[in-house]
């Protein structure tokens, strides 16, 4: 089963390649009062939006040493990210588990120069972290293009593929907006 933890993050980025120079510059300015994007350890929500549909997923710490996990690694080649991406068919329903919060005002949206749309929401909530670390324990098999510590808590998107589907990791492979988050170190 898998074990998630809230974390902390900044922003690297948030400057779009989709976005003028003016609407760059407003959004670094902005971001920058909000760098860290919680003040307290916290799940978020990441959903990119596009032609290729629509991929949703957990920004969490993942840990890693659970014996009764199963890891299985593809050979998906993957841009360099700060945070890795790993791929999970779910049990959930996403819409009913996170249709509240993505309904919610986003910390971050934006779109890129392909058109796909970029979202990021918080969750803070002391009882909504305990219901998803108790939903996280449903997963028993992940899916990743870079193998995990062996042991500790390993930051990471976790992405749920749709159960409907096959089981198979995606043709394209999910992640991040690059360079778009930064997980703080631990103090």
């Amino acid at each position: 089963m898998a074990i998630l933890f809230p974390l902390r993050v900044w922003l690297s980025s948030v400057a779009s390649p989709g976005r003028s120079t003016e609407e760059n510059e407003f959004a670094s300015a902005k971001e920058q009062e909000r760098r860290w994007l919680s003040e307290s350890p916290a799940f978020f929500v990441y959903r990119r939006s596009g032609d290729g549909g629509q991929a949703v997923g957990l920004v969490a710490a993942l840990e890693t040493d659970d014996g009764a996990l199963i890891w299985e690694t593809t050979d998906q080649a993957m841009e360099p990210v700060n945070i890795p991406t790993v791929v999970t068919e779910t049990q959930w329903d996403i819409d009913a588990c996170l249709g509240e919060v993505m309904a919610g005002e986003p910390l971050l949206e934006l779109r890129d120069a392909a058109g796909d749309e970029h979202a990021l929401w918080s969750i803070t909530d002391s009882d909504q972290i305990k219901l998803l670390q108790l939903m996280s324990q449903t997963i028993d098999t992940l899916t990743v293009a870079v193998a995990p510590p062996p042991a500790g808590r390993w930051p990471c998107v976790i992405f749920f593929l749709d159960p409907a589907q096959s089981n198979e990791a995606p043709a394209a492979w999910p992640q991040l907006w690059p360079g778009l988050l930064i997980p703080a170190e631990e103090s």
